[in-house]
């Protein structure tokens, strides 16, 4: 028996993939992106103060950005 605070069903099958995303900056513009592969992914939010960068049709949530990773 297994008692909890959680509700039945909030955790996870064992199916359950985790999606990678990353913070980064991107011509200046910091964005929360989705990694599709090593240097691709798809916007999932602009995180701006700027009201127009979330105006910028470039930026816009659900698109394919493709970039160069830097380590440092």
């Amino acid at each position: 028996m297994h008692y909890s605070i959680f509700v039945d069903g909030l955790w996870p099958d064992e199916d359950f993939e985790i999606e990678e995303r990353m913070e980064l900056n991107y011509d200046g513009l910091t964005m929360e992106v989705k990694i599709d592969s090593a240097n691709s992914g798809e916007i999932i939010r602009v995180i701006s103060s700027d009201p127009n960068d979330y105006l910028n049709q470039q930026y816009q949530p659900g698109t394919k950005i493709e970039f160069k990773p830097v380590f440092l």
